[in-house]
C-alpha cells in the first residue's frame, strides 16, 4: 500500500476530498507520525534482514537503525559478500557456566553461536570472539525506519495496519480541528478515532499471538 491510499482515504473520512481544510502535507506528517507510533507500540511491525560487519571481541551491536535484535543466521565472510556457516543461539547463561572466561577465549574469524540478554536486545555477544579484521554476519532485527516523507512510496509496514494507520491520521486531525473562527476541535471525534487505532493494534496483537501458540503445539 502507498501512503496516497491511506490519505486519500483519511481525507474522506474527514469529509475534506478536496484537502481544503487538511492539506496532504500536513496528512502526510500526520501518517509519518502514526508509522513511528505503531513501531514505538509494536517493535515487530517493522524488521530488517541484512549483512553487517561485527567489532572486534565478543560484544556486538545491531546495526544503527536497529532497536530490538530476532536472529542472527549466518556467517557472511570477510566483506558480507559470501554467506557462511549457520550461526546457533544460545542461552547466555549456558555459555556463562560452561566457561566463565569465554569472553577471553581465542578470537576467531568464524561465529559459532550468539546470545542476548533479554533486558536489551540492541547488545548481543558472538563465540568465539571475533578476531580483527573483524568478518561480516546476516541477521534479522526489528528497525526503526526513516521518516515517511513521500506518499507515492509504498509503506513500510504491511496492509494488515491499515485501519490503525487511518484511525491515527483522521483523529490526529481532527484534534486539531478545522481553523475555522469560533470552531472548537472535535476532541470527541478524534478520541474516537484514537480508539480504532488502540482496537486495530490490539487486535494484530491477539491474532498474532493465537497463531503462535498454535504453531508451538
Amino acid at each position: 500500500m502507498i501512503g496516497t491510499k491511506l490519505i486519500d482515504a483519511a481525507a474522506k473520512v474527514l469529509y475534506d476530498e478536496t484537502n481544503f481544510t487538511f492539506s496532504r502535507s500536513e496528512l502526510l506528517d500526520y501518517l509519518a507520525s502514526a508509522i513511528n507510533a505503531i513501531v514505538a507500540a509494536k517493535p515487530d511491525a517493522y524488521s530488517v534482514q541484512k549483512r553487517w560487519q561485527l567489532a572486534e571481541g565478543s560484544v556486538q551491536t545491531l546495526p544503527s537503525d536497529g532497536t530490538y535484535l530476532i536472529r542472527i543466521l549466518r556467517n557472511a565472510g570477510a566483506d558480507g559478500a559470501k554467506p557462511g556457516r549457520a550461526i546457533q543461539w544460545t542461552e547466555l547463561e549456558e555459555l556463562n557456566r560452561a566457561d566463565p572466561n569465554w569472553h577471553n577465549a581465542p578470537q576467531s574469524n568464524t561465529v559459532e553461536q550468539y546470545a542476548y540478554d533479554m533486558r536489551d536486545q540492541k547488545f548481543f555477544y558472538v563465540y568465539p570472539p571475533m578476531e580483527f579484521p573483524p568478518s561480516w554476519v546476516e541477521g534479522v532485527y526489528n528497525a526503526a525506519p526513516a521518516r515517511y516523507v513521500d506518499e507515492t512510496q509504498p509503506l513500510p509496514l504491511d496492509d494488515l495496519y491499515e485501519d490503525a494507520l487511518r484511525g491515527y491520521v483522521v483523529g490526529r486531525a481532527l484534534m486539531r480541528g478545522t481553523g475555522r473562527e469560533g470552531e472548537e476541535p472535535d476532541n470527541a471525534r478524534a478520541a474516537l478515532h484514537m480508539q480504532v487505532f488502540t482496537v486495530a493494534l490490539n487486535a494484530i496483537a491477539t491474532g498474532q499471538a493465537a497463531t503462535e501458540q498454535l504453531r508451538r503445539r
